[in-house]
């Protein structure tokens, strides 16, 4: 009877035990956002669609996400680091924003793009 007990309480002192998963959330934050987009005329609506890239220095691989019908976009488990995150949208164009996390934050950040200046430009040749 007494190897039931310590088995008991084993599986008992296991399910309170931190898991990895729980233990890398509380040493890391979530970055979320939207994307709005501002056209010519100065009208802004959500950038649904938009491709959002966030790269931490620690982290070797950048992480891609795209905006939903609302220009929202979520990225959990970022490492306490320091991080670069930019939206991307043909024809608009935005500048990347540098982010400092720290553990258990939860960072809301709203990226703007504006529409992207066409390129005017005329060849000249000179002639005899």
């Amino acid at each position: 009877m007494r190897p039931l007990l310590y088995l008991s309480i084993a599986v008992v002192l296991t399910a309170f035990a931190p898991s990895a998963d729980s233990a890398t959330a509380h040493r890391s934050a979530t970055i979320v956002g939207t994307v709005m987009l501002t056209d010519a005329d100065a009208i802004v609506w959500a950038g649904d669609g938009a491709r959002v890239v966030l790269a931490c220095e620690a982290d070797s691989a950048a992480r891609t996400e795209v905006a939903d019908e609302r220009g929202a976009f979520r990225f959990p488990d970022v490492p306490i680091d320091s991080c670069s995150i930019e939206a991307d949208v043909q024809g608009f164009l935005g500048q990347p924003l540098r982010v400092l996390t720290t553990a258990r934050q939860v960072i809301n950040i709203e990226l703007h793009l504006d529409v992207t200046p066409l390129g005017v430009g005329a060849n000249v040749r000179r002639t005899r």
